[in-house]
Parts: C-alpha cells; structure tokens; sequence
C-alpha cells in the first residue's frame, strides 16, 4: 500500500469514526422539548394506551406494560452498576407503583425526577408494585415537568432522533465523495 492510499483510507476512517460518535451522542442524549403542556402529556399518554399506574397490579409479573402517573416520592439511588433512579408514582391515589430506572442502559443518565413530575413509559412488572424501566425492545420514558413545561424522552428512537441520524449520514457521505474528488484533483 503506498502513502497516499493510507492517507486516503486513514482520512475515510477519521470522517466515519467522527460522525458515528456525534451520531450515538445526540441519539443516546435525553431529547429535551420546552413550552410543552399538560395537553402534550395527554396526547403521549392517549397515543401509547398506557394505563393508570393505579391500575399496573393487575397486569401481572414479568409482563411489560405502559403506565403513566405523577411521581409522589423520589426514593434514594442505587449507586452501584447498574446505577438506578428510583421513585414512586400514582394516578389517583389508590395503589402506589414504585418505578425502577436504569440509568446506566443505552448510557442516558439521570432523570432527576421530582415529586410533582408526571411520567410516562414501558417498562417490566416485576411484582404487584414494582416496575423495572429499561428502555430495551422500543420503550421508552416520557417525564413533563409542569412547573417548567419541560418534556424530556429518553430510550426511544424517535422521528427527531432518525432525522438527526440521516443528517449525519449525509453529511458523512459528502465529505467522503468531497474527499475522493478532492484526491483525485490533487493528487
């Protein structure tokens, strides 16, 4: 292989490596919408059928579900991997649902949830009151904080986050064919 073929192949790797890791930032980072409303949680929770977390008990265990509530207690963190965020949710009161989230999968970080927060996501019934979050097999976390009109989705691919994959992949396939005309002008 001569200099100007690794020079050609290292510049094509450096383009892909670089991108991709933009790629995998932007798409595993909570997506943050403000001026959102009550009516926006609304629509989340009508769109994916997601029951009160009253009503999660007689789902039964080991069975993933979709629920929404408001968070009425923020419980202490495992720290230890996998890290968790854990907090307990109710719609009206009746049966309380502790919800398990781990923070580590797909690396999206802490929520920070607070009590007042509303939620909504999938997620796997461990027992009766418990919920494990996860974020695996197109589930996903939608919390609204009202007091701020902030929604924030995490662990699920979304039409932002494909259009943001396209954008770089274009951009990534421009600057390869940029380059190759380049090489072969110049060299």
């Amino acid at each position: 292989m001569n200099k100007s073929t690794l020079l050609f192949i290292s510049v094509i790797i450096v383009i892909i490596t670089v991108t991709s890791l933009s790629v995998t930032y932007w798409v595993s980072s909570p997506t943050i919408y403000k001026g959102k409303t009550l009516d926006d949680f609304n629509k989340i929770v009508q769109a994916t059928g997601a029951i009160p977390a009253d009503n999660a008990y007689y789902q039964g265990e080991g069975k993933t579900i979709t629920v929404y509530g408001r968070i009425i207690e923020v419980l202490s963190r495992d720290l230890a991997p996998p890290r968790h965020e854990r907090f307990i949710i109710t719609v009206k009161h009746v049966k309380n649902l502790t919800v398990i989230y781990n923070v580590d999968y797909l690396s999206r970080g802490w929520l920070n949830v607070k009590v007042g927060d509303l939620v909504v996501f999938t997620g796997e019934m461990i027992d009766s009151q418990r919920i494990h979050k996860i974020a695996e097999n197109g589930g996903f976390l939608v919390l609204f904080r009202e007091s701020t009109g902030e929604m924030i989705e995490v662990g699920y691919v979304g039409f932002y986050d494909n259009m943001k994959i396209a954008v770089i992949s274009v951009i990534d396939l421009a600057l390869v064919l940029l380059y190759i005309l380049l090489k072969k002008k110049f060299l």
